[in-house]
């Protein structure tokens, strides 16, 4: 996957005890039995963790959504903050950001 998919991989086993062979990209947040806390305590981690706002991220999931697309939402976000470009939203509200430009 990525390296944020990987650290939140890690912190769901070891701060929240989730079992590891449930951690998987195609798992959903119902699966793993995370609630929104749980989502908001994993934002602060991370934050503290990477250095990077990770609130806009993770503000709308659900229950539905699966490990992998919140980990690509985290890892946009990543991305956006270094490169400085603000977050998008598309025509249906749904948040968005865009990758970083890699120079040549």
């Amino acid at each position: 996957m990525n390296p944020v998919y990987d650290l939140v991989s890690e912190r769901l086993v070891s701060y929240f005890g989730v079992p590891a062979d449930l951690v998987r990209p195609e798992a959903t947040m119902e699966d793993l039995e995370i609630d929104s806390l749980v989502l908001a305590e994993i934002a602060v981690i991370l934050e503290d963790e990477c250095g990077f706002r990770v609130e806009d991220a993770v503000a709308g999931a659900t229950a539905d959504m699966t490990l992998g697309e919140i980990a690509a939402r985290l890892d946009r976000e990543r991305l956006r903050a270094q490169s400085g470009k603000p977050a998008e939203s598309d025509e249906s509200g749904e948040w968005r950001a865009e990758p970083a430009e890699h120079a040549s």
